[in-house]
């Protein structure tokens, strides 16, 4: 996904923790254990999709190359790790991946049974909170 800020405004924003539920409209709890973009640092979070089910999950920060990369490893009711990087100049490439797997059994009966009912629901909230995420930092003035 592309940014129309630089790198430094986008962690920027990826390190104010405090702002989240601004722009991820499924966060109905968050807790960043009183750390932002810090290696060790253990969030906790719970969202709220579509198909009206919360996940709970924690997220530990595994790696984190300041201004540029995070690594994360995903644990609770889904399971795995994520990645988010950042590569630009004026502009920002941010590249979000991640490999989850469900471990609640509510989550596990539903991707065994209607994956595409839950493909959906992530990707619905994936797609409004990246979305949101761009919009208010883009709707931010561009730095001299």
């Amino acid at each position: 996904m592309r940014v129309a800020r630089s790198p430094g405004v986008v962690w920027a924003a990826c390190a104010s923790t405090s702002s989240f539920r601004t722009w991820w409209p499924s966060l109905v709890a968050f807790d960043d254990g009183g750390s932002s973009l810090t290696v060790g640092a253990v969030w906790r979070a719970k969202v709220r999709g579509p198909l009206l089910y919360t996940v709970a999950f924690e997220l530990t920060l595994n790696d984190v190359a300041d201004g540029s990369s995070v690594s994360a490893s995903v644990a609770g009711d889904i399971s795995g790790h994520a990645d988010l990087a950042l590569d630009g100049a004026a502009c920002t490439q941010l590249d979000l991946s991640w490999e989850l797997r469900s471990d609640r059994f509510l989550l596990r009966v539903l991707d065994r049974t209607v994956p595409w009912a839950t493909t959906w629901a992530h990707d619905r909230v994936v797609d409004a909170c990246l979305g949101r995420f761009v919009a208010a930092i883009e709707a931010r003035p561009q730095p001299a």
